[in-house]
Formats: structure tokens, sequence, C-alpha cells
């Protein structure tokens, strides 16, 4: 978290690799998931809209994960 991680990782939400795309939206969920210290600095990383059209991906596991991270 103090390297910048949350940024790196907002950045990726938008790879083509579905399986990037699921990794980094289960990291994010799980991250922000923790308090809300760290809820506020996944936000603040400008995830949204981003993570939105994540629930329209074609990868069921995606979208439940982007869900999830919501």
């Amino acid at each position: 978290m103090d390297q910048g991680a949350v940024p790196f990782l907002a950045a990726l939400i938008s790879h083509p690799d579905a399986h990037l795309k699921r990794q980094v939206c289960g990291c994010l969920g799980q991250i922000a998931k923790h308090n809300i210290d760290l809820a506020e600095v996944v936000v603040e990383a400008e995830i949204f809209p981003r993570i939105l059209n994540c629930l329209k991906d074609l990868d069921n596991l995606v979208r439940k994960n982007a869900a999830t991270c919501i």
C-alpha cells in the first residue's frame, strides 16, 4: 500500500486480458474490504467509471469480482 499499489492496479482495470482484469478487480475488492481508510484509497484511485464497465464484461469472474469490489 505504501508503495503505490492501488493506483497501479486501478490503471489495469481497463486491460483487455480477462484473466488480469479478474485478478485486479479481486485484489482491489480485498484491499477495500479491510477498513474504511483502505476503501477510500481504492475509490480515490479513480476506479469509477472503469470498474462499472467491468460489470458488462463477457467474463463471469470479471463481473463477479467487479461487483464485489464495488
